[in-house]
């Protein structure tokens, strides 16, 4: 199974699992998608300790280790909305394979104002300029 088989796959088995939430088979869905995630974690430990892949390939599967996606997110959307609602022109920026250090630094924290404890959605900073007409 391909690295994008195996995300097609966790986001069918998390379709599955929300689709269900307030019924009965939630809990085999949960348990479906969580098994999928482990393996998936597994495979990209196992492929990080292997030797034949490339740089780039090494970068892409340390990076899922580091940035905070909070954090991530909100510097994506907090862009697209300094970019007038429309994705930023460069998204090497958003990218964490063609960071700099002192960028991937920044992502890797909680976004400014928020608690590293438990979210919650009460606590997503606002994004500055955001239009939701």
């Amino acid at each position: 199974m391909t690295w994008v088989d195996a995300s097609a796959q966790l986001y069918r088995l998390n379709d599955l699992r929300l689709a269900h939430q307030d019924r009965a088979p939630y809990a085999e869905h949960d348990a479906a998608w969580r098994q999928a995630l482990h393996d998936m974690a597994q495979r990209r430990s196992q492929a990080l300790s292997e030797a034949t892949l490339c740089e780039p390939a090494l970068q892409v599967l340390r990076s899922r280790d580091l940035i905070n996606p909070r954090t991530w997110l909100l510097a994506y959307l907090q862009a697209c909305c300094d970019a007038g609602n429309h994705a930023p022109a460069d998204l090497r920026a958003f990218l964490p394979w063609t960071m700099t250090a002192p960028e991937l630094a920044a992502l890797l924290a909680c976004p400014p104002g928020v608690a590293a404890a438990k979210l919650s959605s009460m606590d997503i900073p606002t994004i500055e300029g955001l239009d939701t007409s």
